[in-house]
């Protein structure tokens, strides 16, 4: 990922965050056919196990994904944080051209299928519990025995750990103290996805 020094991000803890807040990944695995093999998948990061954290997913046995991931190659998990357009209408400053300010997370590493069942229960119980929400009568647990292990047989489980993790946080911080209030107070002022990216941008004083 190309990363100008002014949007690089390099706080582990910020970048799990982001990885927490926004688990819907882009799974990619280089294969040796010309084009890399591409999923889309949640993943969960337990942060305990390593610095960097390990992040933890399963795919449909029948995905072709499933067996390159099998084979130990190189993957990259592409988490995607908020994102809006940025207009020059909301700068103080000209000339100057639109432009997207983004925060994308990527996680590389080896993946390693899980075989034990046991394991690979307790991971589709682990993903299902950290996305249903807190008061949900869906218990996974509850399933017949005899169910989930043929929902388990019909997945592959694996767990990466995160041997290199690069964020970019492209938030304006190229443009000037007063181009960047502008933007942010018209972003705040927007929908959620607006909101969310301006709540994630350096925090300046207002000016007087």
């Amino acid at each position: 990922m190309y990363i100008p020094t002014a949007f690089a991000e390099t706080r582990i803890d910020v970048l799990q965050n982001v990885i927490r807040d926004f688990p819907f990944a882009t799974l990619i695995t280089t294969t040796e056919a010309p084009l890399p093999t591409i999923s889309h998948l949640p993943l969960i990061l337990d942060s305990r196990r390593s610095e960097n954290g390990v992040v933890i997913g399963h795919l449909a046995r029948v995905n072709p994904h499933a067996a390159a991931l099998s084979q130990g190659r190189p993957t990259v998990a592409v988490f995607h944080g908020p994102h809006a357009y940025v207009s020059p209408a909301w700068y103080r400053t000209s000339p100057a051209v639109p432009t997207w300010n983004y925060v994308a997370v990527h996680a590389s590493g080896v993946p390693q299928v899980v075989a034990d069942p046991m394991r690979v229960r307790e991971i589709l119980l682990q993903t299902t519990a950290a996305f249903e929400a807190p008061d949900s009568s869906y218990q996974a647990a509850d399933l017949p025995a005899t169910f989930l292990a043929t929902m388990a047989q019909a997945v592959v489980a694996f767990e990466m750990p995160i041997d290199r993790i690069e964020g970019k946080f492209k938030l304006s911080q190229n443009r000037s103290a007063a181009d960047q209030e502008a933007v942010f107070a018209t972003l705040n002022g927007g929908d959620a996805m607006g909101k969310a990216i301006a709540n994630l941008m350096p925090k300046r004083p207002a000016r007087t």
